[in-house]
């Protein structure tokens, strides 16, 4: 996709000034940056969201007001409709953590799934609970890197390009769960492993370091393997399905794992979080029982708080059983 860059300072400051959003919708001017300014955006439980405007014609698009919707053209022709938890991007359409909102006459979206539309990258820290939107000449840094960037990880297979129907691995122990129809499908796992990864089931390596990535790439070890006891707890318990893919997609109760809505579970993972789902995997739990965990900087969770028993906090994340 081609992004026209954006070249000047005045550029610069023109986003800055378009992405001011007023003092009652919980202005945060520190939580999103992009070229190293803040950017004034709201969190939508936890979710970061930002005008839906500003950030296109900073990209290079053209946006108007078409009938009840944002429409930003470039690239691809972006449509938001506040109310509807979809961004249509050309003839796919993203699903949204939170509905699109109006603030003050913006249109506000959630950032992550926008920049993806647009070519970008978001780096979250969790360490800091801040979002960074890169632009694509951009180097990433940190621990999560652009999807464009293949990553030499050979014990793992490749992220299927195009989903189709949902199924399950062949190569899978327990039986399979009936299937949510928008669940993409499950790659095939190598007939022959070899290397370190061997004793490993691949498709479960596979989806359990990108979910330990989506939502623990900038925790330590011991916090991203505790996310991945979490959900191996789920698979052993019988409230929740009975594979790795399934719980990760589970959406009986709604969405489990926001990743899932947003995109980032298909963000390649670190060498560290391929590493956290072996070690779980392997049966090493630093987490006991837990089957919940949150950030309380960026929730409240009152439901787990009251109903669950607290086990421990590791980084930013707080575990409950």
């Amino acid at each position: 996709m081609n992004i026209k860059p954006i070249r000047t300072l005045a550029a610069a400051a023109a986003l800055t000034a378009a992405l001011a959003i007023p003092a009652q919708a919980k202005e945060a001017p520190q939580l999103l940056t992009w070229n190293g300014s803040a950017i004034a955006a709201v969190r939508e439980g936890d979710t970061i969201c930002a005008s839906f405007r500003a950030l296109c014609e900073a990209a290079g698009y053209q946006v108007d007001w078409v009938q009840g919707k944002a429409v930003a053209a470039g690239a691809l022709r972006l449509t938001a409709v506040p109310g509807q938890r979809v961004l249509q991007a050309g003839e796919e359409t993203l699903p949204l953590p939170v509905a699109v909102s109006l603030r003050d006459s913006r249109t506000i979206v959630p950032v992550r799934a926008l920049a993806k539309a647009l070519g970008l990258e978001v780096r979250y820290d969790p360490k800091t609970c801040t979002a960074t939107i890169l632009s694509p000449d951009q180097p990433s840094g940190g621990t999560q890197k652009p999807e464009q960037q293949p990553e030499q990880t050979p014990s793992v297979p490749s992220a299927p390009s195009a989903p189709s129907a949902p199924s399950e691995p062949s190569t899978s122990s327990r039986p399979s769960a009936p299937s949510e129809p928008s669940k993409p499908s499950v790659p095939s796992a190598p007939s022959e492993p070899s290397g370190p990864s061997a004793s490993y089931d691949e498709n479960d390596v596979y989806w359990l370091a990108r979910i330990i990535e989506a939502e623990a790439g900038g925790e330590s070890g011991e916090g991203k393997l505790a996310v991945a006891n979490v959900v191996l707890n789920r698979v052993a318990s019988s409230s929740y399905p009975d594979t790795i893919y399934d719980v990760i997609f589970d959406t009986k109760y709604g969405t489990q794992f926001e990743p899932t809505s947003n995109g980032a579970i298909y963000n390649t993972p670190s060498e560290e979080s391929i590493e956290a789902a072996k070690r779980a995997l392997s049966g090493e739990n630093n987490i006991g029982g837990a089957l919940y965990f949150y950030n309380p900087s960026l929730v409240d969770a009152v439901w787990i708080r009251t109903n669950c028993t607290y086990i421990q906090t590791i980084g930013c994340h707080n575990f409950y059983a």
